[in-house]
């Protein structure tokens, strides 16, 4: 099945299985795993469906207790001889991908008289929670490419999208024998934009392995737009040198003009005077001197028009879609695949930077650093700000208490826009919700909220809600912001439906 994927879809239960196990971590950002059995299509027709049975229960027990082990992971559908599977966190995904591989080997060298089972893995991570509800959309984009990103691997290898590796590369770190690569840019079926595939292994297993049958990135293509770039940035400063040329040109002619005229009245005045020869002579002489003078004079003050640019040049550059300086968007080429090199397009001035790139409205990475003169080789470090947030999700006649509650702290960080200084926040927010049967037969919640922010109070209330407790469509409340400050917000909206209710409190990204 190498490079071809059945064509799936998620029932009202998976995805409520999936909004439920998101819920539960309180995030808006789900890791999927892709897996698949190489060569399992061919094992069907050889040795008959008794003995691929007995090999798909000894594949789905090995992966489904790995996955679900400790509650870090789901399995939401299998599809023939693949699992899709969904965790909260990266790191958490990462982990059971090596673990996977370590028992599928462990198994393989306990049983030599069956064939191989061999596995590839494949993930992606993305925000698939807009306004505290699972987009079915975004969603789906999510899957289908990390389902594209394991049908490019190799049986025993697991490939990574950069959003996945950036999360978990510093945690890789401290994981006895694992090991990461990046592979390069490929192109994943379906999808236009080229991705950047990395892998991990456990070099006690295995040996990492490219991408087979798949379309690369061309290394000439990021030639083209180096060679392109010195072309336009030639003739720009050809033309600046055409004008400024001009420039001097036209300001030698005003100067000598007005020294004509000059020579020419002093002339006319000196002729007035015939028996001051000894003055027009001294006259004479100065004004040569003058034009002298003034003739030099511009070659002193040209300036070098040699490109003064510098030279900006990025490790461990790994965002998708980086922005510089909180608008612009940053290119970047490939200079050297294997050290991670990258070199930027964007023309950047001396001084202080900073470099953020998205992953929820929740959650960015910001890297700052400083461009010298020259030639500039930067390691990029990006460090994580996560917004804090609670969500409630209360049920009248579940059994349990009559009332639920959220506190959620969190220390985060955002730059100004103008200076491009860190700022640290603290933020802190507590939710209840409550319900009880009215007299009226009307279901009656109590929503009560305090959020702090730096220790001061920013936002406090208490809202009562009436709910039809046979009513069949949810009624949105829209979004109220309740605090705006720099490039982030404080929000409260909810939703209810019978004598059910949704309350979502906390801080996201204005953009």
């Amino acid at each position: 099945m190498q490079n071809t994927r059945i064509a799936f879809s998620l029932s009202e239960r998976e995805f409520s299985s999936i909004d439920e196990f998101r819920k539960r971590a309180n995030t808006a950002v789900l890791t999927i795993m892709f897996t698949d059995i190489q060569g399992f299509t061919a094992l069907t027709e050889n040795k008959g469906e008794n003995y691929v049975h007995m090999l798909h229960e000894a594949h789905d027990k090995i992966l489904v207790d790995t996955i679900e082990q400790d509650g870090d992971g789901i399995v939401i559908k299998f599809i023939g001889d693949s699992i899709m599977a969904v965790f909260a966190e990266p790191t958490a995904a990462v982990r059971k991908a090596l673990l996977i591989q370590e028992r599928l080997s462990l198994f393989n060298s306990q049983n030599p008289g069956i064939d191989t089972i061999m596995v590839r893995i494949g993930l992606h991570m993305g925000q698939t929670v807009i306004e505290n509800k699972i987009q079915t959309d975004l969603f789906g984009r999510h899957v289908n490419k990390a389902s594209r990103i394991e049908s490019l691997a190799s049986g025993g290898h697991i490939y990574l999208s950069y959003p996945v590796f950036d999360s978990v590369k510093g945690w890789l770190m401290d994981i006895p024998n694992a090991e990461s690569r990046l592979h390069g840019s490929y192109y994943l079926k379906g999808i236009e934009k080229p991705e950047e595939i990395y892998e991990i292994w456990d070099k006690q297993i295995t040996t990492p392995e490219p991408p087979k049958n798949a379309r690369k990135l061309s290394s000439v293509s990021s030639k083209k737009i180096i060679v392109v770039s010195v072309i336009l940035l030639a003739i720009l400063l050809a033309v600046f040198g055409f004008s400024y040329r001009q420039q001097l040109l036209s300001a030698k002619r005003t100067n000598t003009d007005a020294t004509q005229i000059t020579n020419q009245q002093e002339n006319e005045l000196i002729a007035t005077e015939p028996e001051n020869t000894e003055k027009k002579i001294a006259a004479t002489d100065k004004h040569e001197s003058n034009a002298d003078t003034m003739t030099s004079a511009p070659n002193k003050s040209v300036p070098n028009t040699i490109n003064t640019i510098p030279e900006v040049y990025f490790l461990g550059m790994i965002a998708r879609e980086p922005i510089l300086d909180f608008d612009t968007p940053l290119a970047v080429t490939l200079e050297n695949e294997t050290q991670g090199l990258k070199k930027s397009i964007n023309d950047i001035s001396i001084g202080k930077h900073v470099i953020h790139y998205v992953v929820s409205y929740m959650v960015r990475y910001y890297a700052e650093f400083d461009v010298k003169p020259g030639k500039n080789v930067i390691q990029i470090a990006f460090k994580q700000s996560y917004l804090p947030g609670a969500d409630i999700h209360y049920n009248l006649s579940t059994d349990g208490p009559n009332e639920k509650t959220s506190k959620q702290q969190g220390t985060y960080f955002l730059y100004d826009r103008k200076t491009k200084k860190r700022i640290d926040y603290d933020g802190s927010i507590n939710v209840s919700v409550k319900g009880v049967k009215a007299e009226s037969g009307k279901v009656a919640f109590f929503i009560s909220y305090e959020v702090l922010l730096n220790g001061a109070e920013i936002a406090k209330k208490n809202i009562s809600i009436e709910s039809d407790p046979l009513s069949t469509e949810w009624v949105r409340l829209p979004r109220q912001v309740l605090h705006s400050e720099g490039d982030h917000l404080y929000f409260i909206q909810y939703e209810h439906i019978g004598e059910t209710i949704q309350v979502s409190v906390g801080a996201s990204f204005k953009d």
